[in-house]
């Protein structure tokens, strides 16, 4: 999985994803494998800095989550 931060998640950090809407709450254990900045400009020459972090989901799988 992949995300967009807004700061930086160091790499072999173990994270909690949560997905929820008014259906469903969905919590899944991750290890952040990767991370990388990622700049746009903004107007006035200005950057606003975000990263981007890989995660790799724990098991047991997606499926058994709904369980």
């Amino acid at each position: 999985m992949r995300l967009k931060m807004g700061a930086r998640i160091n790499i072999g950090e173990n994270i909690l994803v949560r997905y929820f809407d008014e259906k469903i709450d969905l919590k899944i254990n991750g290890v952040v494998v990767w991370n990388s900045i990622f700049s746009e400009g903004v107007e006035g020459g200005a950057e606003a800095n975000e990263f981007i972090i890989g995660i790799q989901l724990a098991s047991p799988s997606l499926l058994e989550a709904f369980l």
